[in-house]
């Protein structure tokens, strides 16, 4: 998906409120090749909420198309290039 281009990414429990910038983490993965990124503290590098559940916000485009979508943490979840499509 070489066309994929992550505009924001946010993590927290509230969109824009309790939470943090994370699109630099989101684009750093990408970059370095990996074709997911697991909604985690550890892989987030913050935890802008401690002991809530946390979610993430992800505007993206793909060929000039903007795209927003939430994904919401458990303990497996991750997000994978095909689920930017």
């Amino acid at each position: 998906m070489s066309n994929l281009e992550i505009i924001s990414a946010w993590y927290g429990t509230e969109k824009d409120v309790v939470g943090a910038d994370v699109a630099a983490v989101v684009k750093d993965i990408l970059a370095s090749g990996s074709e997911r990124v697991t909604v985690m503290n550890d892989v987030m590098k913050v935890d802008p909420a401690p002991c809530k559940v946390k979610t993430l916000w992800v505007t993206y485009s793909v060929d000039g198309g903007e795209t927003k979508k939430t994904f919401f943490k458990d303990e497996y979840n991750a997000i994978f290039l095909s689920d930017l499509a």
